[in-house]
């Protein structure tokens, strides 16, 4: 019976990790002009700067000749809009949407299945060893 409640509960600690991880966003490895990524209706940019600083925002527009960048924070109620310095900038990744959902079903259905397979297995290795009297 300690054996099952330890499976259980490793079972569900690693539930809960990747739940954690389900919804990763993936970006394309190709990076685009900052004209595309302006043009872009994607849900987020990754911008490195030319220090290796990674910044992420939900869109970039154009006001006066000067870039910006729109960061949503729904949890806090706010939008942060922050001016960006196009000579700071080193790539521009746009997000990947396909790759997101794919990594998401992979995580999220994938992994567990095979830890509950695994551990099944173990637990009627266990219960085979057992002698009944």
């Amino acid at each position: 019976m300690k054996k099952l409640i330890a499976y259980t509960l490793k079972t569900a600690i690693i539930f809960l990790i990747l739940l954690i991880f389900q919804n990763c966003t993936v970006y394309h490895k190709k990076t685009v002009s900052i004209e595309q990524a302006v043009k872009s209706d994607v849900k987020s940019i990754k911008i490195i700067t030319q220090d290796d600083r990674k910044l992420f925002f939900d869109f970039l527009y154009f006001q006066n000749k000067e870039l910006y960048g729109i960061l949503d924070k729904p949890k806090k109620h706010q939008k942060s809009e922050i001016l960006i310095n196009p000579q700071s900038i080193k790539e521009i990744h746009l997000y990947n949407k396909a790759a997101s959902k794919a990594l998401s079903v992979t995580l999220g259905v994938g992994i567990p299945t095979a830890i509950i397979a695994v551990g099944i297995a173990n637990f009627e290795m266990d219960l085979s060893g057992m002698r009944m009297d």
